[in-house]
């Protein structure tokens, strides 16, 4: 059985798992090839769980389309995806006329150095631009995609949204948000 921890200090429901639970088991999507014929945006994918998404869902069948703010990171994160499922597509959606996933992983987060007072207004602002208006882009733009194919939109958040930290307030705000943003698409 799966330790669980239940946030207390929160208004939304969470229970965080400390390992792979069947539920999300990725084995059964690798060996079915569930995303066969699938396509698969993901942003921030040059590194970290970006990368490792990449590698999964191109091992389940899935055509890739990565995105990153560092190219060359970004090319070696192919590579690596086409060394490890030569046969996997990585393009645009221009190139393949649909997305059925859409992971919007990219973040932010700057040094905890200082309270709200001391901070760089421009540099903490900064994390709300990419953690939630470039999630709020990204389902703008994607979302007329995905109803098409009755696809899915995925953001990325962190257990840090639910939580009050001195000097995190633009990570932990952030992430606080997206969760609330989250809710309005199948609402709309």
């Amino acid at each position: 059985m799966s330790p669980t921890i239940h946030t207390q200090d929160a208004d939304l429901p969470v229970t965080e798992r400390l390992d792979v639970y069947p539920e999300i088991d990725p084995s059964k999507h690798i060996a079915n090839k569930t995303y066969k014929d699938k396509v698969v945006l993901i942003t921030g994918a040059s590194r970290g769980i970006g990368k490792e998404l990449a590698i999964l869902y191109a091992k389940a069948g899935a055509s890739l389309v990565l995105s990153a703010r560092n190219q060359k990171l970004l090319e070696e994160v192919k590579q690596e995806v086409l060394r490890i499922k030569p046969t996997t597509k990585v393009a645009g959606v221009d190139r393949f006329g649909k997305l059925d996933v859409v992971i919007a992983n990219a973040g932010k987060i700057i040094d905890w150095d200082g309270p709200i007072g001391e901070q760089d207004p421009i540099a903490w602002w900064s994390v709300f631009e990419v953690n939630l208006r470039g999630v709020h882009l990204l389902a703008h733009f994607t979302l007329p995609h995905l109803v098409k194919t009755n696809g899915y939109f995925v953001a990325m958040s962190s257990i840090t949204s639910l939580m009050r930290l001195p000097k995190g307030s633009s990570y932990c705000l952030s992430k606080h948000a997206v969760n609330r943003f989250v809710e309005f698409i199948p609402l709309e």
